[in-house]
């Protein structure tokens, strides 16, 4: 029987040849332990030893190559609202629910702190900030209001319940809330007649009763993933804000016949950027007079400035009939800046969401007053009510 035979070409190799082999296989294994141990001159070119940029920086840890890694810095943007397949109720266009964004509105279950109230010890620092570049994290803040004091530009305040509103009291200070809870309520009597009420909590923000430091305000601030409740305005922007990802709601005003405070959501004048909350001013009654209830989820009075570039974007105005109005537009008449040129001028509302509630308009009489389209700069688009109607800037 005949074998095939495969013969296979084996080439010889000289001892010169050899030996490159040979040395060639040494610097592969040198190389291989220089990269293993993360020392040798090849460490130098590792990215975590050369420059950084964005806010990047490194990170001490055993064993990584280099001796460590690098660690990129949180973004100056606000972390995205949660997708909406992660939102805490399917009901759209709610508190919680799903937005036409992608995301989720804010809500109780996106604001505020990451961990209970119980587990967190008592701010014990004074009522008046004054340093510059205070932290307050993760307290039990029993003061009403704080205050943001001259000096105190940065002031950061996250992960923290408190109990009052901040207020700032300079205008070089500034000062930013994130990931936090606001609860306002101061107690009160029972009521005087004639409207009948028990003595409790209920909203701060009532003048005659010297509580006019209610919220948040005035100027230079920031607030993010924040919950307000109990005042009679969660926040007050004069001059350059920024309000982001929040919750704003639960203004039980005080039903005493004394009480005159006109509550709102967010009161703007200049430089206010607004962006992805939800905003409600909630009061429905009783009136015991002709002063005391809701104006609006959003207010632009031109009483001590004109009203003037904002932005106002992706919000969602949650209906009350006790509202005339969810947004006043900043053209209101009759008011001591009304006639100002720049008033009522550089105000873009793009793409908020206006319940309709029992009234099929928002407020009592309609979503949007005192607005005026043909101001400079003034742009009105995209704006519809929760069942896809178009919301028109009356």
């Amino acid at each position: 029987m005949t074998k095939n035979i495969t013969m296979i070409y084996q080439p010889r190799f000289n001892r010169h040849q050899m030996m490159l082999v040979v040395i060639v296989v040494v610097l592969l294994g040198i190389v291989t332990v220089l990269l293993a141990k993360g020392a040798g001159p090849l460490a130098a070119f590792e990215p975590e030893t050369g420059s950084l940029s964005g806010g990047a920086n490194t990170q001490s840890v055993t064993g990584a190559s280099g001796g460590g890694v690098i660690k990129f810095a949180a973004s100056a943007t606000p972390t995205p609202s949660p997708t909406a397949g992660s939102c805490a109720t399917t009901i759209s266009n709610v508190p919680d629910g799903p937005d036409p964004f992608g995301g989720c509105w804010p809500g109780p279950s996106n604001t505020g702190p990451n961990a209970p109230e119980s587990s967190m010890s008592t701010y014990t620092g004074s009522c008046t900030v004054s340093a510059a570049n205070t932290i307050i994290d993760s307290k039990i803040v029993n003061c009403s209001p704080l205050v943001v004091g001259t000096g105190a530009s940065g002031l950061m305040i996250k992960n923290s319940y408190l109990k009052g509103g901040v207020i700032q009291n300079s205008g070089s200070a500034s000062f930013t809330i994130q990931d936090s809870q606001i609860d306002n309520a101061v107690q009160r009597p029972a009521c005087s007649g004639p409207t009948s009420c028990a003595a409790g909590l209920y909203a701060c923000g009532d003048p005659n009763n010297g509580t006019v430091e209610c919220g948040v305000g005035y100027e230079n601030f920031t607030i993010l993933r924040t919950e307000i409740t109990h005042t009679n305005r969660s926040a007050y922007c004069g001059n350059t804000c920024t309000i982001q990802d929040s919750y704003m709601h639960g203004t039980n005003l005080w039903p005493d016949q004394t009480n005159l405070a006109h509550a709102s959501g967010v009161r703007s004048e200049q430089y206010l950027t607004l962006r992805h909350n939800a905003l409600g001013c909630d009061y429905n009654g009783p009136f015991p007079n002709d002063e005391l209830g809701c104006s609006a989820d959003l207010t632009g009075y031109p009483d001590f400035a004109p009203i003037k570039n904002a932005t106002i974007d992706q919000n969602l105005f949650l209906a009350n009939p006790g509202n005339g109005f969810c947004v006043y537009g900043g053209g209101t008449a009759g008011k001591p800046y009304s006639n100002d040129p720049t008033n009522a001028t550089y105000i873009v509302f793009t793409n908020n969401i206006f319940q309709r509630g029992t009234t099929g308009k928002c407020g009592y009489y309609g979503a949007v007053t005192d607005y005026i389209s043909g101001r400079t700069g003034n742009v009105w688009t995209n704006n519809k009510y929760d069942n896809g109607a178009t919301v028109s800037p009356n």
